[in-house]
């Protein structure tokens, strides 16, 4: 079984698709069956996401400590400005690694978050750094964390 996001002489079932199985096949399969078998699918989709994300997190790091800190360190970007990079870079790759192989349409309608553009992306981390930023000037320590 050849799970896929391109429409290739497959079947499709709602998210997934699959390789060299007809229609026939997936009629042929007891409800409980097929709902076992999408369960699995579901499952390993998601076990490659956390896989993912998990990746996304670590390269961001990496680059953040070849990049950022040599910035820091010479006081060519202030150390706030620092903070933006990794929630950034990661709300922008992470959402479009997970919801890849979903149709634009339902990303739109249920996820549309995951289409916002850079600037926008930008913004609202800057926003919520900001915020925190704020209230630690307030001695208010609510939000921060380490």
């Amino acid at each position: 079984m050849w799970v896929s996001r391109f429409r290739i002489k497959g079947y499709g079932l709602g998210l997934q698709i699959f390789f060299g199985f007809s229609t026939e096949f997936f009629r042929y399969r007891q409800p409980e069956e097929l709902k076992s078998l999408l369960k699995q699918v579901a499952e390993i989709k998601m076990t490659l996401n956390t896989s993912m994300l998990n990746f996304i997190d670590n390269q961001v790091a990496v680059k953040e400590l070849l990049y950022c800190r040599p910035l820091i360190a010479t006081n060519e970007i202030h150390r706030f400005s620092s903070q933006v990079w990794k929630p950034y870079l990661i709300r922008r790759l992470a959402s479009r690694c997970s919801f890849k192989d979903l149709p634009k349409a339902l990303i739109e309608k249920f996820f549309p978050d995951t289409i916002l553009p850079k600037d926008i992306i930008l913004k609202g981390v800057s926003e919520i750094l900001l915020d925190t930023a704020d209230k630690v000037l307030r001695r208010d320590y609510s939000e921060v964390y380490g």
